[in-house]
C-alpha cells in the first residue's frame, strides 16, 4: 500500500512538473541567429514513416484551427532560447512542433522529442533561407481589397498547420492591389489560408481554389449576409455560454467549408455574426473548443445563407444539451 501510494505521488509530481524547451537558433552558415520567434504547438496529427496521417486513438480529437499554441520565446544574442510549456500536460498522441521564424526567413519547423522538453535535451534550430509567396485577393465585385490580412492555416509540408500567432505575424495587410507576400512560405506549401477583410468577415479558402504549386495565389471572396440567433431549453428559457460552431459551403464549391466561426452564446441566449460568407448554412453545438464533430443542428428553414438577407434562428437545446427538432 506505502509502495502504490509513494508511486502514485511520484507519478502526479511528474505530470506536473514544469515542462521547459532549450536550445539555439543558427542560419545555414552555423553561426547564431538573434531575434528570432519561436513557437511550440502540439494538436498535430501524427504522420507514419511515409508522411501519411494515421487515425487517433481512441476518443483523441484535434482542434478544428489544427494546434494549440503551448509557449513563446525569442533567441538572445548568443541563439539561445528558453521556452516555458504552458496549459494542460500535452497529450502523448500529439506531434509536438517548434516553428522558428525571423523576417526574411522561412518559417522553419522542427518536430520536437517529447523527452526533449526538459531542460539537459537542448535542441538546435537551422533557420531556413526564405522563399516567396504572393496572394491577390479580390472582392465580390471582382475589385482588389485593400486592408486585407491572409493568415496561412494549413501546409503541405507535413500536414502541419501553423500557430495562428505566427500565422499572424508572417503576412502583411494587402497593398492597394489587393496583394500581399511573405517570405516564410514556399508557394508549394500553402495548402489553405483564412483571410479576414474589411465588410467580408472571415473566409476560409484552400488550394484547390487558388491554386498549387509556384505563382500567385489568388483568392476571389464571396459576399456576406448577417446571422443572429437565440439558444433556448424547451421552456424558452435562454441557455447563455453555449459554444456554436457556423459554417456556409457555397452551393457551386465542393471542398472545405469557406465560412466559419465559433461563437458562444451571451447571457441572454443571443449570438450574432455581422458577417458571413453566403451559402448552405450548418451549426453544430460544441462540447469544448477541440471538439471538431459537435451536434449538428436541424434549422426550422432554409439553410441557405443569402447575400442582403439576415438570418434568424432559434436554436432548442433538451436537457442533456442536444438540440430539438423545430
Amino acid at each position: 500500500m506505502v509502495v502504490s501510494s509513494l508511486i502514485l505521488a511520484l507519478a502526479a509530481f511528474a505530470a506536473s512538473a514544469e515542462e521547459t524547451l532549450v536550445g539555439t537558433v543558427v542560419g545555414g552558415d552555423g553561426k547564431p541567429v538573434a531575434d528570432v520567434r519561436l513557437f511550440l504547438a502540439d494538436g498535430y496529427i501524427p504522420i507514419d514513416e511515409q508522411g501519411r496521417p494515421k487515425p487517433p486513438v481512441g476518443q483523441k480529437r484535434h482542434h478544428a484551427s489544427g494546434t494549440v499554441t503551448r509557449g513563446e520565446a525569442t533567441s538572445d544574442a548568443s541563439g539561445g532560447f528558453r521556452l516555458k510549456v504552458v496549459g494542460e500536460p500535452i497529450d502523448v498522441q500529439d506531434r509536438v512542433v517548434l516553428w522558428a521564424y525571423r523576417p526574411g526567413s522561412l518559417a522553419t519547423s522542427l518536430t520536437i522529442d517529447r523527452n526533449a522538453l526538459r531542460e539537459d535535451r537542448p535542441v538546435r534550430v537551422t533557420l531556413q533561407p526564405g522563399s516567396e509567396t504572393i496572394f491577390r485577393v479580390f472582392g465580390p465585385d471582382g475589385e482588389p481589397v485593400a486592408g486585407a490580412r491572409v493568415v496561412p492555416t494549413v501546409l503541405y509540408r507535413e500536414w502541419l498547420s501553423l500557430p495562428k500567432p505566427l500565422g499572424e505575424l508572417v503576412m502583411p495587410l494587402t497593398n492597394a492591389e489587393g496583394e500581399a507576400a511573405t517570405a516564410a512560405l514556399r508557394p508549394e506549401d500553402v495548402r489553405g489560408v483564412r483571410i479576414w477583410a474589411p465588410g467580408l468577415g472571415m473566409q476560409q479558402w484552400t488550394s484547390p481554389t487558388f491554386g498549387e504549386g509556384e505563382g500567385t495565389k489568388v483568392v476571389h471572396l464571396l459576399p456576406v449576409a448577417r446571422l443572429e440567433g437565440e439558444v433556448v431549453d424547451p421552456d424558452g428559457k435562454p441557455l447563455p455560454l453555449v459554444l456554436l460552431r457556423v459554417i456556409t459551403i457555397p452551393e457551386s464549391f465542393r471542398g472545405p467549408y469557406v465560412g466559419v466561426v465559433e461563437i458562444a452564446s451571451d447571457a441572454q441566449g443571443r449570438f450574432v455574426v455581422p458577417e458571413l460568407p453566403v451559402g448552405l448554412l450548418f451549426v453544430r453545438i460544441l462540447a469544448t473548443e477541440r471538439d471538431q464533430e459537435g451536434l449538428l443542428v436541424p434549422l426550422d428553414k432554409s439553410n441557405k445563407l443569402v447575400e442582403g438577407e439576415p438570418m434568424a434562428l432559434r436554436i432548442v437545446l433538451d436537457a442533456e444539451g442536444k438540440p430539438v427538432k423545430p
